[in-house]
């Protein structure tokens, strides 16, 4: 007969629905993936926009351009605020705030 002890080492915890690691590729930074542990996000939605083209006489909708939403993310910091330096580096490889030019050719 199970215990409840045995359930437990069975069931190791269970799933955390609040805590868990992001892993997010950035090949402009030429690190490795950039990794953080993250609480709360969600996937962005997208929607994808019609083109309407004359043909024959009627409009037919054919499939766009693909518009993503703004991904946001909140991410607990570790003492060395690593996952923020390396979102910021990448950032900045894409468009340097300050300069107003990208690193990237």
């Amino acid at each position: 007969m199970s215990t409840i002890s045995d359930f437990k080492n069975n069931f190791r915890g269970g799933v955390r629905p609040n805590l868990y690691k992001v892993v997010v590729n950035a090949p402009i930074i030429g690190q490795l993936d950039l990794q953080f542990l993250g609480k709360a996000t969600q996937i962005p939605s997208s929607n994808i926009s019609n083109i309407d083209v004359a043909y024959r006489g009627r409009l037919l909708k054919v499939p766009g351009d693909r518009n993503f939403e703004d991904w946001t993310v909140t991410v607990l910091s570790d003492p060395e605020w690593q996952a923020r330096t390396s979102m910021e580096s990448w950032m900045n490889a894409i468009q340097n705030h300050s300069q107003n030019r990208s690193s990237v050719s």
